[in-house]
């Protein structure tokens, strides 16, 4: 079931990407005030000759963090890891705090480069800020899954 979701996310990654730059475009407009469009995997804010587009590519995507998590996922199920229900909920639960996290990434940055322009704002918040934010994600993504799949469970090896 997991490699089946892995594939199915590799090959509809165009419209998740779109998914994550529509999400993050009505982040970003909200908190602007600004106008949105968005077209494919591609937001624009703002209007008249400060319209600045970002496009999440497949580099920025969350899937690039999603796929490890669902590969580990499909290892400790596997080797009789988690119930039923677990195995549903946790990757569930994982997919929505790094998507969460990467969808607040990208919303960040065309906030900071729209209020700041390119080089104090973009550079940062798709370097340093962005990379936390991410990192942030994955961590926080993977240790849900990991105490939802391996909740109740005991080392049968220990002594």
């Amino acid at each position: 079931m997991t490699v089946g979701a892995i594939v199915a996310l590799v090959v509809l990654q165009s419209a998740y990407r779109t998914a994550e730059a529509r999400g993050a475009g009505l982040v970003a407009g909200a908190a602007l005030r600004t106008p949105v469009w968005i077209n494919g995997p591609t937001f624009y804010l703002g209007s008249g000759t400060h319209m600045q587009g970002f496009q999440v590519t497949i580099e920025c995507t969350g899937l690039v963090l999603l796929l490890p998590v669902l590969a580990l996922h499909a290892v400790i199920t596997m080797r009789g890891g988690p119930s039923v229900v677990r195995a549903v909920t946790a990757p569930v639960a994982a997919w929505l705090v790094i998507s969460i996290a990467n969808v607040a990434r990208i919303a960040w940055i065309g906030i900071a480069t729209q209020s700041w322009g390119f080089r104090d704002g973009y550079e940062p918040a798709h370097g340093a800020v962005g990379a936390i934010i991410g990192i942030s994600g994955f961590a926080c993504g993977t240790t849900v899954l990991l105490l939802i799949d391996l909740a109740g469970r005991t080392d049968r090896g220990a002594r």
